[in-house]
């Protein structure tokens, strides 16, 4: 093994969790390049969740299939968990009715403010100023790198209000899902849960049998050139980003976690450049900007922190 016990140094987390939101930024070009060959967006969705049940599965049942087994004082986070995830895409796919996807990104990444008044109330983390300065940043350089404020569009009440359940949704499924490791849940069962339950709520509107049939013709359609766009979103958009984002997630506390999602838009939006031939508008410059700014910030800030923990003299053994 490169670290001791195979595992990374404290400070190297975050950056797998900036990892994590990376990898989940390529999903909108694999999902464009999907539907370029005829896969519906119903189909598209329920790939992400299926591939992410199908793999982690299959690494738990090679590992010690008991592991599968949670506590039964656990059932009651995991009916909260699956209710959670009913409503985060639902909420999702009607805000997206109403609003465009950049205003609906934005709301929904308040989320960080939940999560950090969520996280003192369930792991006792502290609430600090910086923190929460950095959350605003995180926020201001997601809407300036989405250009929610020249791309002309307008709000609703009603898309704003599915947007803060989505909000809500996910910034739940976050603590249930740190909980669950907390309490000795494998990271890879957790997925296998998360996975499972997405399927499951996304099958009432693009069952698994659909999939299979519009990839089958996509397959005989495109002489096979689908299956490139389809692993790209099942192992780099999917499996990596996840394996990526809950082993952050044990590390980490749940806020600084999704400061590294930031790098979603910025990934998407960069993409967007090479493969749709976008362009960017000053205002997006300044959101990308802010948005390396701040997980320089939060990168560096962890390995001072990492420092200063390296530098605290042994405890003396209590005799």
């Amino acid at each position: 093994m490169i670290f001791p016990n195979g595992k990374l140094p404290k400070q190297l987390y975050f950056l797998l969790a900036v990892m994590a939101g990376v990898t989940w930024g390529t999903h909108g070009v694999f999902a464009g390049l999907l539907g370029n060959y005829g896969v519906s967006e119903g189909s598209v969705a329920v790939i992400s969740p299926l591939f992410l049940f199908l793999f982690f599965l299959a690494a738990v049942i090679k590992d010690d299939f008991r592991k599968l087994k949670i506590p039964k004082k656990l059932a009651p986070v995991l009916i909260f968990y699956g209710v959670l995830t009913a409503l985060f895409n639902l909420a999702m796919v009607k805000a997206y009715l109403y609003m465009s996807a950049g205003i609906v990104h934005t709301i929904v990444f308040g989320n960080l403010f939940l999560l950090m008044i969520f996280s003192r109330i369930v792991f006792k983390t502290p609430l600090t100023v910086g923190k929460a300065l950095l959350c605003a940043l995180a926020v201001a350089g997601i809407a300036l790198t989405l250009n929610v404020f020249g791309e002309g569009g307008t709000f609703s009440a009603a898309g704003v209000v599915w947007s803060l359940l989505t909000m809500v949704g996910w910034a739940g499924m976050v603590i249930c899902e740190k909980y669950l490791l907390e309490a000795g849940v494998d990271a890879n069962v957790v997925l296998v849960w998360d996975g499972g339950l997405g399927v499951v709520f996304l099958s009432f509107v693009a069952p698994p049998w659909l999939l299979c049939a519009e990839m089958a013709r996509a397959v005989a359609v495109s002489g096979g050139m689908v299956l490139l766009p389809l692993a790209g979103l099942a192992l780099i958009a999917t499996v990596l980003s996840y394996f990526c984002y809950i082993r952050s997630l044990k590390r980490l506390e749940p806020t600084y976690v999704q400061l590294g999602y930031v790098m979603d838009p910025l990934t998407a939006t960069v993409l967007g450049l090479v493969f749709f031939h976008q362009t960017l508008t000053l205002s997006q410059v300044l959101g990308i900007v802010l948005i390396l700014g701040l997980v320089i910030i939060v990168q560096v800030s962890e390995i001072r922190a990492a420092g200063k923990e390296g530098r605290l003299p042994p405890r003396e053994p209590r005799r």
